[in-house]
């Protein structure tokens, strides 16, 4: 398996891996954006770490390096793949380019439902620190908000 990151051009096989990794999920646990559009600016803002083998996307990740904290947007591997340590390896590289650009903490915001991700993210060393709204105005979220998660990143740094 090999990591690396997004190039342009490659929405519209991160939109399919995202469509197949929420498949069946309840719709306050899908991402936010939708649109392949919306995943290019994502490329070009932030970094999309891609999972494959073979030429196949098994997994991605999204982060966003800001002064003195990274926020990961996205978790997502193929259904058929969880389960395979691939999603720690996405948040291990994610951590470490995090540390690379100084950035101090990791954050992560999860749908309170969301059990199996809290339960994963704990796991690893994060830990709640508050909780938000959610942004979307359905009846399915009325007892639903938003887990928000902090780890604290140390200051080495692995080979990416």
């Amino acid at each position: 398996m090999t990591l690396r990151t997004a190039r342009s051009g490659e929405a519209q096989l991160i939109m399919n891996l995202i469509h197949c990794a929420f498949q069946g999920r309840r719709p306050q646990s899908r991402p936010d954006f939708s649109s392949q559009s919306e995943v290019e600016d994502l490329i070009a803002k932030g970094i999309f770490l891609l999972a494959e083998h073979e030429g196949k996307l098994l997994g991605c990740a999204y982060l966003e390096p800001n002064i003195g904290a990274t926020r990961l947007e996205l978790l997502a591997v193929c259904p058929s793949k969880q389960r395979s340590g691939i999603g720690s390896q996405l948040l291990e590289v994610a951590e470490d380019l995090s540390r690379r650009r100084e950035c101090l903490f990791m954050h992560v915001r999860i749908i309170n439902v969301n059990y199996p991700m809290l339960k994963f993210y704990r796991r690893r060393g994060y830990f709640q620190f508050g909780i938000e709204p959610t942004s979307a105005e359905s009846s399915a979220l009325a007892h639903s908000h938003l887990v928000v998660m902090c780890k604290q990143l140390e200051k080495h740094s692995h080979g990416f």
